[in-house]
């Protein structure tokens, strides 16, 4: 084999090799920064390239025309980058070169062969026919008839198929008439066929789908399904990548049996401070002739010296919007629908906020619910009194009412507050307070204004603290711990090696006389406030784990149980209608329990429990267990006479490729499953396929998604 030095066909050879470069992925160097947001990164180093080193059996060399032939192993080497080929030819003077049979070219993982390579000596750019390109970074294959580099990093192919899959015939391809890619930007096809193997099953005549993870302008892939009551629904997004920080998507919305209309959503974040979405839906139902829309806004922004705005906007175009169209048990079980806008001032302990609060009613066609147009609230927290263990606090709210019928009006309500600590042999915590009340009405229900009320109301606490450490592991010797990593040893496993367990009991009153009301407006609780003589206690238990990890060390509540109850002292004297009421002081007894393990179990529950009736009145529990590949979670909302609710949801892997999702949603009481949802996925080398089945009352839907990697998920 004959080596050839620097010269003439040295250059050819780089310029080769230009084409042949197929990696996409490997690092060369510092990236010039993009010329606007959408537009790839440039790659390229700034040191010297590496020598380029070619061989071959026999070299001819004509001088006149200036041209080479190379015959037999040809091989052509600069750094990591090689090609091969049995013959190529270098015009000098015409600027054109080929490489022909067997060529192959390799940089890193990244491979190409094919049958011959045409390339332009002052671009680098060329065609490669019956070739195949391999990008390891994203495992693209990509394969045509000819493969033409049009610019650095972009080529066009020609009877081509691009695929993710490494098998020779692969799960899924795409075979198009002409294709055109941009490396780490996106894939377009025309006359496109989607195979699965080697059988064609979906053709369009233009694709598009972006191939990194960056966000481009373009259509996503549309979703398609099948519901009872909606029929076949076909929904297309357009994904608009308005600027580096906002985004927006349009979605047309078909249904067979419902109608049709469209969605749009925007996406903005103005700063790290400063952020904010836009969502609204329109359908033209044809079950009702009616234009039905659902609008949210949610923006957040602090801005300097304390200022804060939230904004909350929604609104339904009818109370059964959520109940007819909505795919969620959230929301078709929601009663009101608020929107609020605000700003808030904080400084120190002190709050003052202005909020504009407008409720919409989604149960009762009747009702006129009460609109806080606006609310000025102020809270001071509770501020110590020169040196004296005392604290004085304060709230006060301004609210202007309205409603489309009945009273409607003002009310200025403050509530300050003074309490007390005393901590006694320190053991014994005692808590004093006292407050009042006054609030002052302004109404147009006769016309009149100066409805007042004032009203004290005082209480006492007293409570401790008992608790005792258990060591579960003994302490190292001296009482130092060694850092495994200064000894070279393995990183230390996790140790609980401490338990604390606490006790905390605590009795407290409270008093507020009775005082008649009956003349006031009612737009809320404020505005009844009931007297109250009553005690209440509680006994708290705490354990919490420590865990120590080398030096380092973290805690938990491994466990928190309380019980608490009431006894009312007024009730406990009544002497009226006791013929047909007998006197019940006694409030519910209340248990509260979470539990939590460091990784695998939690338990929360809380329960209330009538001595008079031997009956629980109220139950609320949740229990979730984290396995390995699994998971399952149990909970109940139970209110007697009331509500019933049972929830579950287990998700696991079955074998290697699948995974099952299930989740349930039980209405006990009407005997009704609210919703029943199951998915099962199965993913392989190069896809997934997901089933979901959701079951409603009085409606079922099923879809069907395709992820297909380095393309996105298609819905069906």
């Amino acid at each position: 084999m004959r080596g050839i030095g620097s010269g003439g066909l040295a250059l050819a050879a780089t310029a080769i090799l230009l084409f042949s470069s197929v990696s996409h992925g490997q690092d060369k160097g510092p990236e010039t920064p993009p010329a606007a947001p959408s537009a790839p990164p440039r790659k390229g180093g700034t040191g010297s390239p590496p020598p380029v080193q070619a061989r071959t059996d026999l070299l001819i060399h004509d001088r006149g025309p200036d041209t080479y032939q190379l015959t037999g192993g040809i091989e052509i080497q600069r750094g990591a980058q090689f090609l091969w080929g049995d013959e190529a030819f270098v015009d000098r003077g015409e600027g054109s070169a080929f490489i022909r049979g067997n060529v192959r070219g390799k940089e890193g993982d990244d491979t190409m062969s094919g049958s011959r390579l045409d390339v332009d000596l002052d671009s680098g750019l060329g065609t490669l026919y019956d070739g195949r390109l391999f990008f390891k970074k994203d495992n693209h294959h990509l394969e045509g008839r000819e493969i033409e580099k049009t610019a650095e990093h972009e080529f066009t192919i020609a009877e081509g198929s691009f695929t993710t899959c490494d098998a020779d015939v692969p799960a899924w391809r795409i075979r198009a008439r002409e294709f055109e890619i941009v490396e780490d930007d996106y894939v377009a096809a025309r006359s496109a066929w989607f195979h699965v193997k080697d059988v064609p099953v979906l053709y369009t005549p233009y694709f598009w789908a972006p191939i990194n993870k960056e966000r481009r302008t373009g259509f996503l892939f549309p979703r398609l399904g099948y519901s009872e009551t909606e029929g076949a629904m076909i929904r297309l997004p357009f994904y608009w990548v308005i600027a580096e920080n906002a985004d927006a998507t349009f979605t047309p919305d078909l249904r067979s049996k419902r109608g049709g209309g469209g969605s749009a959503e925007v996406r903005y974040v103005l700063s790290k401070d400063a952020s904010g979405e836009f969502f609204s839906h329109y359908l033209r139902d044809i079950t009702t002739d009616r234009d039905r829309m659902e609008t949210r806004f949610r923006h957040y922004h602090v801005f300097g010296g304390g200022y804060t705005a939230r904004a909350n906007v929604n609104y339904l175009s009818d109370q059964g919007y959520y109940r007819d169209l909505s795919e969620t048990v959230e929301q078709r079980t929601q009663t009101y629908v608020d929107s609020n806008i605000g700003v808030t001032k904080s400084w120190g302990g002190t709050t003052l906020s202005v909020l504009n609060q407008y409720s919409q009613d989604l149960t009762n066609p009747q009702a006129t619910a009460v609109q806080r147009l606006p609310e000025v609230s102020l809270n001071v927290s509770p501020y110590r009194l020169f040196d004296l263990p005392a604290f004085l606090g304060l709230s006060g709210q301004a609210t202007n009412f309205w409603r489309k019928e009945g009273v409607t009006g003002q009310r200025l309500d403050l509530y300050p507050q003074l309490s007390g600590t005393l901590n006694l042999a320190r053991a014994f915590l005692i808590t004093p307070r006292a407050g009042f009340r006054g609030t002052l009405y302004s109404t147009d229900a006769k016309g009149e204004s100066g409805e007042h009320r004032e009203i004290y109301d005082a209480g006492i606490s007293f409570s401790t603290k008992l608790a005792r450490i258990y060591d579960l592991v003994p302490e190292p010797a001296g009482g130092q711990i060694v850092s495994a990593e200064a000894k070279g040893a393995p990183a230390p496993e996790p140790v609980i090696d401490k338990l604390r367990h606490g006790i905390e009991p605590e009795i407290s009153y409270r008093y507020a006389p009775n005082v008649d009301q009956s003349n006031l407006p009612q737009f809320d609780g404020i505005d009844t406030i009931g007297r109250q003589n009553a005690v209440s206690y509680s006994l708290t238990n705490r354990m919490t784990l420590r865990e120590r990890t080398g030096e380092a060390v973290r805690k938990w509540d491994l466990l928190l149980f309380r019980l608490s109850q009431q006894y009312d002292l007024n009730e406990a004297a009544r002497d009226q209608d006791l013929d047909t009421q007998a006197r019940r002081p006694l409030s519910d007894l209340r248990a509260d329990l979470v539990f939590r393990t460091p990784r695998r179990l939690t338990v929360s529950a809380d329960a209330g429990y009538s001595l008079y009736e031997g009956a629980l009145t109220t139950v609320n529990g949740d229990v979730r267990w984290q396995g390995d590949g699994w998971h399952a979670a149990v909970g109940e909302r139970f209110t007697r006479d009331s509500t019933t609710f049972v929830t579950a949801e287990t998700g696991f892997k079955l074998w290697e490729a699948w995974d099952v999702l299930g989740k349930a949603f039980y209405d006990a009481k009407a005997n009704v499953l609210r919703e029943g949802t199951v998915k099962i996925k199965y993913t392989q080398q190069c896809w997934a396929v997901t089933a979901l089945y959701q079951h409603l009352p009085g409606n079922s839907l099923f879809f069907i998604t395709l992820d297909l990697k380095g393309l996105g998920s298609y819905k069906i």
